[in-house]
């Protein structure tokens, strides 16, 4: 399974369309399937905040478009599914913001292997091999 960076601007994620390519714009075409695993250990106490923003203002909300596939798992010793969308609207991401707000960095230690199977079991879960599939993790790397 390969896995890439996820931008706005991922030439699978976008595309240029005449209307787009006279504004000078990029238009994406297609859906998304994304999963999001964010680290909770009590090692991301001093950063939690900085991440549930980045993930908000520069994953969620430039990025998911009505109809692509989000799935947000809470992960440290365990995971908590927070989150199994397909977004309709900006209430569907708004939704998928306030979840990531609401996590706090309590967790008691973090298994990056399980992550990574989540997220595999999500992927899986989402199907549809023929759409684009992102997963980001985001901690701080201390598997304790």
């Amino acid at each position: 399974m390969a896995f890439q960076a996820l931008s706005a601007h991922s030439p699978e994620a976008a595309a240029q369309t005449p209307a787009a390519a006279a504004q000078g714009k990029e238009e994406r075409v297609g859906d998304l399937d994304v999963v999001l695993l964010l680290d909770k250990s009590l090692s991301m106490a001093s950063c939690i905040e900085e991440i549930k923003t980045y993930a908000a203002s520069k994953v969620l909300s430039p990025i998911l478009v009505p109809g692509d596939r989000l799935i947000i798992e809470a992960v440290y010793g365990k995971t908590e599914r927070l989150v199994t969308a397909t977004i309709a609207s900006e209430t569907d991401t708004a939704a998928a913001i306030r979840a990531i707000r609401s996590i706090k960095a309590n967790g008691r230690f973090t298994d990056l292997g399980t992550a990574l199977d989540v997220a595999k079991r999500d992927l899986d879960e989402l199907g549809s091999p023929e759409r684009p599939k992102y997963v980001l993790l985001l901690t701080d790397e201390r598997q304790e």
